[in-house]
């Protein structure tokens, strides 16, 4: 991915590449993942936790916990993970406090 100006992007927010570890929560069930990109509105998590469309998750980073909306998907086949990271785009919702 390259990183255009501002008068070039067309996000509505700029995009920041922290590859941070992260927890995400869907229902009972926690899962591995790393942020890939982060924004204002939203990241991207590499994980290969099976989350669908619309689903609401929790991502717990850093002590705190937000919800957020997943609105994309990627699946990759195994024998190209290596190459490029399968995951989810999430939207936020809102934030909790930490426990």
């Amino acid at each position: 991915m390259r990183d255009f100006g501002p008068d070039l992007e067309r996000r509505q927010s700029l995009r920041h590449r922290p590859h941070a570890e992260c927890e995400i929560r869907v229902g009972a069930n926690s899962h591995p993942a790393t942020i890939v990109d982060a924004s204002r509105g939203g990241l991207f998590v590499a994980t290969e936790a099976l989350v669908w469309r619309n689903a609401l998750v929790r991502v717990r980073f850093r002590g705190a916990e937000r919800i957020a909306l997943v609105v994309h998907q990627r699946q990759i086949p195994a024998r190209l993970r290596a190459l490029v990271p399968g995951g989810i785009g999430l939207r936020w919702v809102c934030s909790t406090r930490p426990d």
